[in-house]
C-alpha cells in the first residue's frame, strides 16, 4: 500500500478509523446509530462497505425500538470484549503478538513509545492499556487527521512524514493482529452489528495495511 496523499481520501480514512474506534471503545450510542443510519453504500464494493451496510441495516431494522436494541447491543459488547470472564475477543494487540497470550506487555509499551514519538496526547492515558484496539484506532485516525492537515497547508514534507508513519502502523503492528481479533469476533456474535463490524475492521486491514 502507498499511503494516499489526496486530501479528501485522507480524510476518508480517518473518518473511517474514527468511526470504528466508537464501535470498539464502547456499547454504541444513540449519537453512533444515528451516525451510521446516515452512511450510504448503494452499491458496496468491498468488505468495509459490506460490513457499515450490514451495521446500517441491523440499525435500521431496530429503529423503533431503539431503547432495546441499545440495551441487547450493551450486552453484547460486554459479552464479547469485557467478560467478566472469557471474552469472545480480547481487545488488546498485546493478547495476539505476544507468545505468552499475555497483557501489557512490551507490545504496550512499543505502542506508547510511537504515540509519544509521533506526538499524540492519548485521551485515555493509564485509563486502560495503550494498545487496546480503540487507542490504536484513534492513532491512526490522528496520524491521518494531521497528514490531512499538513497537505492542506501545502507542507508536503510534514504531511509526507506523518503518512509513512500511519503506513508503518499499519502495515508493521495493526495488519499483524487485527484479522485475528476479527475472525474471533465474526466467530463469537450473532449479531448483525457486530459482524458488520468484525467484517469492515478486516476489510480496512486488507485494503489499508497490505503492501
Amino acid at each position: 500500500m502507498t499511503t494516499p496523499m489526496d486530501i479528501e481520501e485522507v480524510r476518508g480514512v480517518g473518518d473511517l478509523f474514527s468511526l470504528l474506534r466508537l464501535i470498539f471503545m464502547a456499547e454504541p450510542s444513540k449519537e453512533l446509530l444515528e451516525q451510521l443510519l446516515k452512511i450510504e453504500t448503494t452499491e458496496p464494493e468491498n468488505d468495509i462497505d459490506r460490513g457499515l451496510e450490514l451495521m446500517r441495516r441491523d440499525v435500521q431494522k431496530n429503529r423503533n425500538q431503539l431503547d432495546e436494541y441499545l440495551e441487547e447491543l450493551a450486552v453484547e459488547f460486554a459479552r464479547l470484549f469485557l467478560g467478566p470472564q472469557n471474552p469472545v475477543a480480547i481487545p488488546f494487540a498485546s493478547f495476539y503478538l505476544s507468545e505468552t497470550r499475555q497483557l501489557m506487555t512490551e507490545v504496550t509499551i512499543e505502542v506508547r513509545r510511537q504515540y509519544l514519538e509521533a506526538g499524540m496526547a492519548v485521551k485515555n492515558l493509564y485509563q486502560i492499556p495503550d494498545d487496546h484496539l480503540a487507542i490504536e484506532l484513534e492513532f491512526a485516525a490522528w496520524l491521518a487527521d494531521e497528514t490531512a492537515k499538513n497537505l492542506k497547508k501545502g507542507d508536503t514534507g510534514m504531511a509526507s512524514e506523518s503518512g509513512a508513519r500511519l503506513e508503518s502502523f499499519l502495515q508493521e503492528h495493526l495488519a499483524k493482529w487485527l484479522p485475528l481479533f476479527a475472525d474471533r469476533l465474526s466467530a463469537g456474535t450473532k449479531s448483525d452489528f457486530y459482524q458488520g463490524a468484525a467484517m469492515a475492521l478486516k476489510g480496512m486491514t486488507t485494503m489499508y495495511a497490505q503492501a
